[in-house]
């Protein structure tokens, strides 16, 4: 392992003063107390006074003795020359210098404040030991280890060592915990596991690929033939599945491990060390049977919506092509209606009189029509969904026999129905979770159909019958004999009956041959003769098993949707509520959580606090709600509805266009590759990306390398263009080595911090917002590419498919944290996720969005977190406005405030609001997983009911607000635009290939706009740099700088930008002569 990791500024800044010390630092951090003074009192001279105190002084601040004096800045020596009374400063360090005392001060500070040198008393082992747990949790980057042990030895008084000592202790203990990993990883494992796995990088000389190359590409297409793959990749998975002592290994150093031999070229893990290699394999045995599962269950996830959306829509265009016929039929039985109505004609004259009018057949045909062609209420279109049982029946036998489900108390009904589908239905199923809009489907009634099957042609199969008829039993007449058609068991078979039932039969041949029709429903007297034929029970009704199977797939879907039924080992199917704090563990920590949310272990006390909160507001509207000549009442189809007037577009003064302008011409222009490297030179972005198994492995021009690999992500062009094999950072083997080791989740979200720190420290990004206040919504890409990790919406990707980065902006203009999320998940489900998960220093509090947020979960949880919420309202009529006490007189506003809240469901969930508040503020359970639980709307939970009871008073708080403030309307409105700047912005960012996202898999979405969003955040941060140094010289320059003006400049401007690269004209010499450029000798990707 490379022992040389420190940055250029570890270096720089170790055992030295820093360049600039605020004056309240110096104050604090140099103050002399009593004791001080008397020791320093002792010395002789002013210069030893002195410089006794500048070394006591300095060991305290930096943890050193320094050699030269002169080095501490002038703020530091002026401030301790004041207190000690030395006039002379300057020629007292001269004459402290050329003495001897300052090694025999050294020597005494030490002794008589207890310093210590690294060597001595056990430093090493006692910073060894705290070294080693942070290795071991998960703090494993050399340089944060670096920092932590300077720190640590300045707190204990340990003086520090040289630092290449140092940099050499802790690679050395990187060293030492990542071969103890290793060894408890292969401990177990026996000669047969190490064999199987070290088959999976044996290279088949016939397809040029290993196994482990094969297993590591997840499916891409979305059929019922690539979700049998996929349960085979779950069953290769369990084949070369390792236990692993988890309880003893933390989670997330697997993690790294499985990670790296996930995007790892064989070669690459055959090269490493044997303890090394296999250990790297357990690891991605152990997790790949999750992330098999999940492909798995994707893949069901959209066959199982493709299934259903086309079956609908195929419903829905049948339905439009017979609506004609309807129409008719439906005309025809209105004129017989009326003529029953009539209350001039006699009962007896009615039949006679309808059948003239309309006439007999006419009437009959009618009837038939309109039974075919109407539909029962909550219709589920299985007409249309059983054609599609030869593809159920593909995969839904492997999907029963791979995938173990589990479920909770809700999901219990679905799992008995899904083991009656496993196992061999000789027993009657489940019906449980069958509906109103299944349940006529799936129970048929005894009903037959008579079909005069023509003479001349073949004797009829089951499948034409089935197509044909609609009942669970057929009997059909073909050449004078009686065939009876067992629909339901998928047989036909030639009916033999005793002698004394011949003359049944042929009266049951004789009406069959007087029908007009091919095939009917049997009436009552043919239905009788059957009965008597063929013994069929008149009274039992039979489960139609393809009905039935259909029912439970579209159960599933949901239960999968909201976490009833979940299964393991999983990432993103799991069990949601399995990580919830509990027993012991939650009784330690439930005061803390109750201080942090300033939150009661007594619920009495917040809603006290809720309710008088709500009573204030609805009465602080109310009495200037005639004021406001936004908001006025009018009357809608008898109901009193609020209007509320849409704000108008805010005018521009000209002193705004004008300050506009100069700063646009101010701005200096810029190639996009130079303003990413010099972003990176100005903050060290580039420490941020670490490799992903060394930790600290770098290379010569790496920060070249980087940049290059960030903007063929963001430009969606390619790396192809950035090539250049005569610069070693630009070297497409250089290149392809950076994206599978430095660009990653873990190292986006660490650098996008270190930027959104850098954002904060500008004048003028202070000048927009304190970074309390964020907005987040989604930027849409089609993906034409085939792919699982996307979904269909004409709206956004019309025929196609596409995906929704979900992203969350700060005041001050940064993006703080991002999502990728097939098609366009609903943004409640995703935006709690999105603010908890992000990892900046910028805590935003309110956190506004479009209304597709909106959620009394929503407004709920966020507000129990100490968050609000705060979407948009864009139409006011029809919305529900919450109160407690009904009795309450709140004027005008009466009319809207009809909808009573129930808080008295809360105090009975309150702990478990809390247990769940605490998973969620300490990421012991997903947010999204959580959220998916929680938002169900046919059965919520108790605890869904009393967050929702909670969220209703927050959110009628909202409403209000929002009604009586229009400066709080005009900041939502104007936060959001920041929104769509930003994503414009990115547009002309991402403008390679059409603007489509090329990525199969979700690690390559995720990494890709990853990049996009860092290359967003340091145009935004160049941008706010240069326009914050061009108003200061316009402000010199005498030019008129409004601050209004100054909050309303954008920063996502790009016209300065080239972000297209430039063309070359030049000509190798051999082409000018002539001759024809070098063929490849090699096949480049």
């Amino acid at each position: 392992m490379p022992v040389s990791f420190l940055s250029p500024v570890q270096c720089d800044n170790y055992a030295k003063y820093p360049t600039d010390l605020p004056p309240d630092i110096v104050d604090s951090l140099f103050f002399l107390d009593d004791q001080d003074m008397e020791w320093i009192a002792n010395k002789r001279g002013d210069f030893s006074r002195l410089g006794y105190a500048l070394q006591l002084t300095t060991v305290r601040f930096i943890g050193a003795f320094i050699s030269d004096l002169n080095q501490i800045p002038r703020v530091v020596i002026e401030r301790v020359a004041i207190q000690i009374k030395v006039n002379d400063p300057e020629s007292c360090i001269s004459m402290y210098m050329k003495s001897e005392q300052r090694w025999r001060h050294a020597v005494e500070i030490r002794a008589r404040y207890g310093y210590i040198e690294f060597a001595e008393k056990g430093s090493r082992y006692r910073l060894g030991r705290i070294l080693c747990a942070l290795c071991w949790t998960g703090t494993d980057r050399p340089g944060v280890l670096f920092d932590h042990a300077v720190g640590w030895l300045s707190t204990n008084k340990i003086l520090l060592p040289g630092i290449t000592v140092l940099e050499r202790f802790v690679a050395e203990i990187r060293s030492r915990m990542e071969s103890r990993l290793w060894r408890m990883l292969i401990k177990n494992l026996s000669a047969s596991q190490q064999e199987k796995l070290n088959d999976l990088l044996v290279v088949e000389d016939d397809e040029h690929l290993s196994l482990l190359d094969k297993l590591r590409k997840g499916p891409v297409s979305i059929s019922s033939t690539a979700l049998v793959q996929a349960l085979k990749r779950v069953e290769s998975a369990r084949n070369i599945s390792v236990e692993l002592p988890l309880y003893r290994i933390p989670a997330c150093k697997i993690a790294t491990l499985a990670r790296f031999a996930n995007t790892a070229k064989i070669t690459a893990i055959n090269r490493l060390p044997f303890e090394r290699k296999m250990a790297t394999l357990v690891a991605f045995a152990n997790h790949f049977e999750s992330d098999s599962q999940d492909d798995s269950l994707d893949v069901l996830s959209m066959v199982l919506r493709d299934l259903f959306s086309k079956a609908k829509q195929e419903n829905k265009n049948t339905r439009l092509r017979t609506l004609k016929d309807l129409d008719q039929a439906t005309a025809t039985l209105v004129d017989a209606c009326k003529l029953l109505l009539n209350t001039e004609l006699c009962d007896h004259e009615i039949r006679d009189t309808i059948y003239t009018t309309v006439g007999h057949e006419a009437l009959v045909s009618a009837v038939e029509n309109a039974t075919a062609l109407i539909r029962p209420p909550s219709n589920v279109f299985y007409h249309e969904l059983e054609q599609k049982e030869k593809t159920v029946q593909k995969f839904l036998p492997s999907l029963l026999r791979v995938i173990n489900f589990d479920s909770n108390q809700a999901g219990k009904p679905l799992l008995a129905s899904l083991e009656w589908l496993k196992g061999k239905q000789t027993d009657e199923p489940p019906m449980e979770i069958i509906g109103t809009s299944w349940k006529h489907n799936i129970v048929i009634k005894n009903e037959c159909s008579v079909i005069n099957w023509p003479q001349d042609e073949p004797r009829p199969t089951y499948r034409v019958i089935k197509k044909l008829v609609k009942t669970q039993d057929g009997i059909i007449l073909h050449n004078d004999k009686l065939l009876y058609a067992d629909l339901i068991n998928k047989k036909i078979k030639e009916i033999v009956v005793p002698e004394k039932k011949q003359s049944q039969v042929e009266k049951l041949k004789k009406s069959i041959l007087n029908m007009k029709e091919v095939q009917k429903n049997a009436n009552n007297k043919e239905l009788a003769l059957i009965t008597s034929i063929t013994g069929r029970d008149s009274n039992r009704t039979t489960i139609d098993r393809t009905a039935y199977t259909f029912c439970v797939l579209d159960k599933l879907q949901s239960a999968l949707k909201h976490r009833d039924v979940f299964i393991s080992p999983s990432w993103r199917y799991a069990d949601p509520r399995a990580n919830l704090y509990s027993g012991s563990e939650w009784e330690a920590i439930r005061p803390m959580i109750c201080r942090s949310l300033n939150l009661t272990i007594d619920p009495t006390l917040a809603i006290t606090s809720l309710t008088d909160e709500l009573h204030q507001v609805y009465r602080l509207v109310a009495a200037n709600i005639d004021n406001n000549p936004a908001v006025r009442f009018e009357t809608v189809k008898g109901n009193e509805e609020l209007i509320l007037t849409q704000l108008d577009a805010l005018d521009e003064p000209p002193s705004l266009k004008a300050l506009r302008a100069a700063v646009k011409a101010k701005l200096p222009r810029v190639d996009l590759p130079e303003m990413v490297l010099e972003i990176a030179t100005r903050t060290g972005f580039a420490d941020g990306f670490t490799h992903i198994n060394e930790g600290s492995a770098r290379a010569e021009d790496l920060l070249i390398s980087l940049c290059a690999e960030l903007l063929a992500d963001a430009c969606n062009t390619g790396r192809e263009p950035f090539v250049r094999e005569d610069i070693p950072a630009l070297k497409r083997d250089r290149l392809v080595w950076v994206d599978q080791n430095y660009i990653r989740n873990e190292t986006i979200m660490a650098v996008n911090a270190i930027l959104v720190s850098a954002q904060n420290q500008i004048p003028l990004a202070k000048k927009w917002g304190g970074g309390d206040i964020a907005s987040a919504d989604g930027m849409r890409f089609v993906v034409p590419v085939r792919t699982v990790h996307a979904a269909p919406n004409p709206k956004y990707f019309k025929s196609g498919r596409g995906v929704t980065w979900y992203n969350l902006i700060s005041n001050q203009r940064t993006g703080l944290n991002a999502v990728t999320v097939p098609g366009t998940l609903r943004d409640s489900l995703i935006l709690l996720g999105v603010v908890l998960e992000q990892q900046t220093e910028l805590q935003p509090t309110r956190i506004m969005t479009d209304a597709g947020a909106y959620s009394d979960i929503v407004f709920g949880l966020f507000r129990l977190l100490g968050l609000r919420f705060s979407p948009r309202l864009a139409d006011m009529g029809g919305a529900r406005f919450w109160r407690i006490d009904p009795l309450a007189d709140y004027g005008k506003l009466n009319v809207l405030a009809k909808s009573r809240i129930n808080i008295n469901l809360v105090p009975p969930e309150w702990d478990d609001i809390l247990r769940l508040l605490a998973s969620l503020k300490l990421g012991r359970v997903p947010a999204e997983g959580i959220m998916r639980t929680l938002q169900v709307a046919d059965k919520p939970t108790r605890l869904a009911k009393a967050i929702a009871e909670i969220g209703r008073i927050d959110k009628t708080i909202h409403m209000l607000n929002y009604l009586h403030d229009e400066s709080f309307r005009r900041q939502t409105l104007v936060q959001l635009n920041l929104g769509e700047g930003r994503h414009s912005l990115g547009r002309s960012v991402f403008h390679g290939k059409r603007g489509e996202l090329h990525q199969r898999y979700r690690a390559g979405q995720e990494d890709q706009l990853g990049a996009l969003g860092l290359v967003l955040n340091i145009i935004t941060l160049w941008n706010t740099i240069y326009m914050d140094a061009a108003i200061n010289q316009l402000r010199q320059e005498g030019f008129p700088v409004y601050d209004e003006d100054v909050a309303r400049l954008s920063a996502y401007g790009y016209g300065h930008i080239n972000m297209l690269g430039r063309y070359s004209f030049a000509m190798p010499d051999e082409v000018k002569r002539g001759e024809l450029r070098p063929l490849r000798t090699t096949e480049k990707p």
